[in-house]
């Protein structure tokens, strides 16, 4: 969240953990809530807005989680994009109580396409 040199150093922190989190769980809720731990201990104060997803290229199923992050954008041929259907959550770094993750789930179909983007 924010912009800048700081911003852009929690980026990096945020990936490099999620990339040793994602070995641990392939479930992106399990993922985002320990990514918010990593966050909240090592790095406190330092919130940032997360979208994961797990593509199963078999049948074209992703199941995916959000925290605090826009949703990405499904686009079919022949049609308008439109925003995925993702549970919303809290940014991670962010000390809020109950703060249960849960993951939403969206089959592509056949030519269409899923496209997530980084703000800032």
């Amino acid at each position: 969240m924010g912009r800048g040199l700081g911003a852009a150093h929690t980026m990096i922190q945020v990936r490099t953990a999620l990339r040793a989190r994602a070995l641990e769980t392939n479930d992106p809720a399990q993922l985002l809530t320990r990514l918010d731990q990593h966050m909240r201990m090592f790095h406190p104060g330092e919130p940032a807005t997360v979208w994961c997803g797990v593509l199963d290229p078999g049948p074209g199923v992703v199941r995916m989680a959000s925290a605090g992050h826009p949703p990405p954008a499904v686009s079919r041929p022949g049609s308008a994009a439109r925003f995925a259907d993702v549970l919303p959550g809290v940014p991670v770094g962010v000390a809020y109580p109950k703060q249960e993750r849960r993951s939403s789930r969206l089959t592509l179909g056949p030519g269409e396409v899923l496209c997530a983007t980084s703000t800032g």
